[in-house]
C-alpha cells in the first residue's frame, strides 16, 4: 500500500506503522483519521445542554417522519466544522512532514500533536483566561455552531451550560486552533502572539471564524 487511513477501532500496532512508514507507506493513524466521531458526539451534548426538554423535543427529535428544521440546519452545519477541522489537522500534519519533523513519520508527527493539544488544553483549563469575559465570550461564539446560536443565544447558552463544559469548549477552542495553526515548532512566545491577537478579536467584536 502506498497510502494507508486507519478506519475507527482498526488500528495498526505502533511498531507496525513505524516498519510500514520507515519503507515509505504514508500512515495516517486512526487518533487523527477519527477526530470527527468525537467531535460529533460533542456536538450532539451541546445540543443537549442548550436546549430545554420542549425545545429539544420540537426541534431536533423526528416525529412521524418529519424532521424539524433546525435539526437538519444542524446536521448540515457541524458536518462542514468535522471537514473543516479534518482539513486543519491534515494540513498541519503534511506541513511538518515536509519539514521533516520527527523524520517526517507522521504516526510520530500526530502522536506529538495530539499530546501538544491535549496539554495546552489542560494549561488554559487551569488558568484564569477564562475570567476575561470579551474573551472568553468571543472564543464561546467561534465554537459554537450558527444555527445553534440562532435558537440559544450564546447569553442564553451561558447561563444554561454548566460553567465546566463552557470552560472545557473554551480551552479546546483555543489548544486546538493554536496547535493547527503553530504546529510542532510553537513556543511560550508563539502562545503570547497567538492570544494577543485573539484578544484583539475579542475586544473588537470580530465575528471572523478561528
Amino acid at each position: 500500500f502506498k497510502y494507508i487511513v486507519e478506519g475507527a477501532n482498526l488500528f495498526i500496532t505502533h511498531d507496525a506503522r513505524i516498519a510500514l512508514e520507515s519503507v515509505g507507506v504514508i500512515l495516517i493513524k486512526d487518533s487523527s483519521a477519527n477526530k470527527a466521531g468525537v467531535t460529533c458526539s460533542s456536538f450532539e451534548v451541546l445540543a443537549g445542554l442548550c436546549l430545554t426538554d420542549s425545545e429539544h423535543a420540537a426541534n431536533m427529535c423526528v416525529k412521524d417522519g418529519a424532521t424539524p428544521e433546525l435539526y437538519k440546519e444542524y446536521v448540515e452545519e457541524v458536518i462542514q466544522i468535522l471537514a473543516r477541522n479534518a482539513k486543519k489537522e491534515f494540513e498541519c500534519l503534511w506541513a511538518e512532514r515536509k519539514k521533516g519533523a520527527k523524520g517526517g513519520i507522521m504516526t510520530l508527527i500526530s502522536d506529538d500533536l495530539s499530546s501538544r493539544i491535549v496539554q495546552m488544553r489542560q494549561f488554559i483549563i487551569e488558568s484564569d483566561l477564562h475570567k476575561d469575559a470579551n474573551l472568553f465570550r468571543y472564543v464561546l461564539s467561534q465554537h459554537v455552531p450558527a444555527h445553534l446560536q440562532a435558537k440559544v443565544p450564546i447569553a442564553t447558552l451561558m447561563d444554561r451550560v454548566p460553567i465546566n463544559y463552557q470552560r472545557a469548549m473554551f480551552a479546546i477552542g483555543i489548544a486546538s486552533d493554536f496547535g493547527y495553526k503553530t504546529g510542532l515548532s510553537a513556543n511560550e512566545f508563539s502562545f503570547f502572539q497567538y492570544m494577543h491577537e485573539l484578544i484583539r478579536k475579542a475586544n473588537m467584536g470580530n465575528e471572523a471564524k478561528l
